[in-house]
């Protein structure tokens, strides 16, 4: 037994630094397009609710509901404008980097 205190992941505060990196250079900009074809599009099918995502929507698309879905949940979160509907693409790419990271350490066993 070592006498070491119990501490985060030795990997985590690189994670977190390669989150924070991520969400700052995908967030520069974010908001300073107007509205356009596919966030147009994810704006008003968040404005129709669960039940047409799930029920008749899912029957409409050809992309499955799951993005749509999360899409109206984070919109009560971050805010239906141009920077609120991006911000979760722009979450799930800082995610993305992280599971990079992490992948990288996996498959090489060696700092990444």
């Amino acid at each position: 037994m070592s006498d070491r205190p119990a501490t985060a992941a030795p990997w985590f505060p690189d994670a977190a630094a390669i989150f924070l990196a991520a969400l700052i250079l995908r967030g520069i900009g974010l908001g300073a397009e107007s509205f356009w074809g596919d966030v147009m599009f994810t704006w008003a099918w968040t404005q129709l609710g669960q039940d047409f995502i799930w029920g008749e929507g899912r029957l409409r698309e050809n992309n499955p509901p799951l993005y749509f879905s999360l899409a109206a949940a984070w919109r009560g979160v971050a805010g239906g404008d141009e920077w609120g509907l991006r911000s979760l693409s722009a979450v799930a790419s800082a995610l993305a980097a992280i599971v990079c990271y992490a992948t990288g350490r996996v498959l090489l066993r060696r700092r990444t």
